[in-house]
């Protein structure tokens, strides 16, 4: 489909004539004689580039390019100004215009320029498709749960979404949804076209880290730079060397590297304080990320929102796999519920994404469910309270009050009245 420009000019001739001439280049070609008359044509039917004149009666180009920056900002718009009018140009620029152009026009250069923002324009529109499929997929909404405590984690994560400067260190177990929290938070906090960049420690060699996060003397850039102006996620930022990390602390505050400043959301399994006991994170860094300190409950701590997760994973792929199959019948989730899930909801995703892939369509029973959840792996209390070994106090402590909380389907709080202490002198047990 050829481009649409939208031309507004308060002279008729300019109008006819240059309409005549871009329509004769491939353009289609909207024409309207006021500002008040050009927004309603927006508003009406979106142009792909707008040809403005600055200086027009009634509502002028000023005027009008500060209404189209509230609503439609995303549309390039080229001003038409005066020759050698370079205050009024820098003055357009300044205030969001793409580009100007001096009159009378040169038709060869209104061609570039509206070539260059048709361009831009189909750019942005792209990466909005992907950043709306990303917000689909990542958003705060996507992040499924009705417990209190995990919803209390995502109400914080949205009040730290709210300060793009801030570092958040997100911490929890394997499968918890570290990653995901990471991404909602991004992209409730920055424009569609702001770049989150992931980096996974464990997934390089010591040796290429630091290119792979600072660049190399080359000119090859690094995450750091290329998450200007966005996120940069650093997942296992315990596993990150010391001298490495010291350089992240220096290096983000170097507008050489990140003139638009970067956030940074790291993730751990580890506690934050324990981390920096052993020496896997160091404490400049760690009083970076502490303003903003999230922790992930594991899903064997938020058991009644397993139902909740399965609906919502359910739906994902049957309308993925154009599928129709569940739900789940009553004696499948209740099993489900009694299982550890040490894999947290990355594993309980895959069950039911290996569901939906196997099972015909309609109820899952029990009967269909793997057989691991048939027969669960002990776990470490058992076998500490089983295996016949000489144990420490604290592990034996650890164990039975694991032992205790399984007993009454971890409710947290019936385990403290069994062991006869606070709910927080419980947590200090099991944390070991």
């Amino acid at each position: 489909m050829k481009p649409q420009v939208l031309l507004v000019d308060h002279q008729p001739l300019i109008l006819s004539s240059l309409s005549y001439l871009l329509e004769d280049l491939g353009f289609r070609v909207r024409t309207e004689e006021s500002g008040k008359a050009a927004l309603a044509a927006v508003e009406e039917s979106p142009p792909d580039v707008i040809l403005l004149d600055w200086r027009m009666p009634g509502m002028t180009g000023e005027e009008v390019l500060a209404q189209l920056q509230k609503g439609h900002r995303q549309i390039p718009v080229i001003i038409l100004t005066g020759a050698g009018d370079s205050a009024t140009a820098v003055q357009a620029l300044k205030h969001g215009a793409f580009d100007y152009l001096n009159k009378p026009v040169d038709i060869d250069k209104v061609q570039a320029a509206l070539l260059t923002a048709v361009e831009a324009h189909n750019l942005r529109q792209r990466v909005m498709q992907r950043y709306r499929e990303d917000v689909a997929r990542y958003g705060f909404d996507t992040l499924v749960g009705a417990d209190p405590a995990f919803c209390k984690v995502i109400e914080a994560a949205k009040r730290l979404a709210a300060d793009p400067t801030l570092p958040t260190f997100i911490e929890g177990e394997s499968g918890t949804g570290k990653h995901h929290l990471a991404h909602a938070i991004h992209l409730a906090t920055a424009d569609g076209d702001r770049p989150f960049i992931s980096l996974r420690v464990a997934a390089y060699d010591a040796g290429c880290l630091a290119a792979t996060l600072f660049g190399t003397d080359n000119g090859t850039a690094g995450m750091v730079s290329e998450a200007n102006g966005g996120t940069l996620f650093i997942d296992g930022i315990t596993a990150l060397p010391p001298a490495l990390q010291d350089r992240l602390v220096t290096v983000l505050g170097d507008p050489n590297v990140v003139p638009d400043g970067v956030r940074v959301i790291a993730s751990s399994r580890m506690r934050l304080q324990l981390a920096v006991a052993e020496g896997k994170l160091s404490e400049e860094l760690s009083y970076k990320l502490a303003g903003g300190h999230l922790l992930l409950p594991p899903l064997r701590e938020r058991r009644d929102d397993i139902p909740l997760l399965i609906n919502a994973f359910l739906a994902e792929f049957n309308r993925r796999d154009s599928r129709k199959v569940g739900p789940f019948s009553k004696r499948a989730l209740s099993h489900i519920s009694e299982y550890r899930w040490q894999g947290n909801v990355r594993e309980l995703r895959n069950l039911v994404e290996r569901t939906v892939i196997l099972h015909g369509d309609g109820e899952v029973g029990l009967k269909d469910l793997p057989p691991e959840l048939h027969n669960p792996p002990e776990d470490d209390s058992t076998q500490i309270l089983t295996v016949h070994r000489f144990v420490t106090l604290k592990e034996m402590d650890r164990a039975y009050s694991q032992a205790v909380l399984r007993h009454v389907k971890y409710n947290k709080s019936a385990a403290a009245r069994l062991l006869e202490v606070s709910r927080q002198r419980l947590r200090r047990k099991l944390e070991g």
